[in-house]
């Protein structure tokens, strides 16, 4: 009876592994499909962040912009790339309020107004994404995802690299050599 048991739990969980592997090829299927039917905004609301942003401050700090599933409210977040005294300086405000002195200064900073964090917010959605960010990873600069979804997320590919041996979302389309799925 013993080794009946073990045997059915043997069977359960080696079920509930291969249902893992297939929801984790479904949700990269369904975001290469995703990518696909809007390669333009992907690319789009990708050069809208990143160009929108100061050199100096992208030099010095990683910017997020994330869409608030709850309120559809945006944070934006400013965080030094240097650490003081074990800490890196973070600048967050929220959208929510009209008269946020914290978010307007914050916007100040970057050069954006309520206009600009509207269209990228749009975009965002449109491209059913959440969160875009600056990411200094080795091959790549830019990091879009849903944080519903945390396990994948898409990478943009930085200008100045050989990205011959990286595996990009297609080489087929005019946007898909530049972006990469990345769990």
């Amino acid at each position: 009876m013993k080794y009946l048991m073990q045997i059915l739990l043997g069977l359960i969980l080696l079920q509930l592994l291969q249902s893992c592997d297939y929801s984790k090829s479904r949700d990269v299927l369904w975001m290469k499909k995703n990518f696909e039917n809007n390669a333009e905004l992907f690319f789009d609301v990708t050069n809208l962040f990143n160009n929108s942003i100061p050199i100096n401050l992208k030099k010095e700090n990683y910017v997020t912009f994330n869409i608030n599933d709850k309120n559809n409210s945006v944070d934006i977040i400013i965080i030094s790339k240097k650490v003081i005294n074990g800490e890196r300086v973070t600048q967050k405000a929220n959208s929510q309020r009209l008269d946020n002195k914290n978010f307007n200064l914050l916007l100040k900073n970057l050069g954006w107004n309520y206009s600009k964090v509207d269209s990228i917010r749009n975009m965002l959605q449109r491209i059913k994404c959440n969160t875009i960010r600056t990411v200094d990873y080795k091959y790549f600069d830019i990091e879009i995802y849903n944080s519903s979804n945390l396990s994948y997320s898409y990478l943009h590919l930085k200008h100045s690299i050989d990205y011959h041996n990286i595996k990009t979302i297609s080489n087929n389309s005019k946007y898909g050599n530049l972006f990469s799925i990345c769990n």
